[in-house]
């Protein structure tokens, strides 16, 4: 392993270690092909490629990278290795496979048969296609190289090249930033009368002005003796991964909450709301959210309630509640709700 490939995976692994946004080490290996500078293409032929790369993600679209990329001739027996800085852009990143380029400028340094070196400036663009796991990626890129001289002679100006390459990059995890947790219950204090003379149902109002004189103990109840009521209620909101509708374990909790108070409350029912982000074609976006939705009623009838008291509905990308121009929008987006409310007895 080159010391520049050694720098860039230590580079990897310290960003990666502290990252909130995507950071990845490629790999990639091809053919060079001779493309331009006259005299240089009719004594050159193919030759082997690598390239690597460090890449940091600036959102989902956006990245910039620091590469080597490394260009072999035969014939003539000449190398050349760039060390570039430049630009990434990934059309529909929520795709698994999506399109990608890059365009950079680089220092070079060829190496003719006789070891001379000769440094130069270069530039170096790239389009392809790439298919994205959680931590892992791969696909085709096709490099095209600009070289302002590979050597001292001057029919050696203009130097370009050609290479289709497949390539694999490591990154680190593509997952959805969790959402904060609200489960709330409301109360409201309970009255508190002054002591009556005679109090039959102990409920702080006396016999005389109890229009309710029966009321169970421990209930809390109004100046007239009857009882009060409150609004308990308790909201769900659990957030997916992009084009995912698997619930993950980190909610597990928040859906037995919902269950239990369900099952508290029988007579509730609940209309389980699916979301995606804007991202990708409506009708899939509607598909994905409906699914989205049908995991989490699952997940509540696992946990003992009943189907029919649950209603899974998906509104696809028809309902945001943050910005789908920005990651963090689209990723507060991407969720299912739940709301039940039910008016009750009030304890004291």
């Amino acid at each position: 392993m080159s010391k520049k490939l050694l720098v860039l995976l230590v580079i990897f692994v310290a960003l990666a270690a502290q990252a909130h946004e995507k950071i990845e080490l490629g790999l990639g290996a091809g053919n060079t092909h001779e493309a331009g500078g006259e005299a240089f293409n009719s004594a050159a032929s193919s030759g082997d490629g690598h390239n690597f790369w460090l890449g940091y993600g600036l959102d989902d679209n956006w990245g910039v990278e620091l590469g080597l990329d490394k260009l072999d001739f035969d014939g003539i027996d000449s190398k050349h290795q760039l060390i570039s800085m430049g630009a990434v852009y990934r059309w529909m990143p929520g795709a698994f496979i999506h399109p990608l380029a890059k365009i950079a400028v680089a220092t070079a340094e060829s190496t003719s048969a006789l070891d001379v070196k000769t440094n130069s400036l270069a530039a170096k663009g790239a389009a392809g296609l790439e298919a994205e796991w959680k931590y892992i990626s791969a696909g085709v890129l096709a490099n095209v190289y600009h070289i302002v001289k590979s050597d001292d002679a001057a029919n050696l100006k203009g130097t370009q090249a050609v290479q289709p390459s497949l390539f694999i990059t490591f990154h680190t995890a593509l997952d959805a930033a969790e959402e904060e947790k609200e489960t709330s219950v409301s109360q409201a204090p309970a009255v508190t009368p002054a002591k009556p003379a005679e109090d039959t149902d102990k409920d702080g109002i006396a016999d005389g002005d109890d229009k309710c004189p029966n009321t169970p103990a421990g209930v809390a109840v109004n100046q007239i003796g009857c009882s009060e009521k409150e609004k308990a209620s308790v909201r769900l909101k659990v957030n997916f991964l992009s084009n995912k509708s698997d619930l993950q374990s980190m909610y597990f909790a928040e859906v037995n909450n919902l269950a239990d108070f369900m099952k508290k409350f029988p007579e509730t029912k609940v209309e389980i709301a699916g979301h995606t982000d804007s991202l990708g074609d409506a009708d899939r976006n509607k598909e994905l959210s409906q699914k989205r939705a049908e995991s989490v009623k699952a997940a509540l009838v696992a946990a003992g309630v009943e189907e029919a008291r649950l209603t899974a509905v998906g509104y696809g990308s028809t309902q945001p509640v943050a910005d789908n121009k920005t990651k963090a929008g689209r990723d507060q987006n991407r969720r299912v709700t739940a709301e039940i409310s039910i008016d009750v007895d009030k304890k004291k």
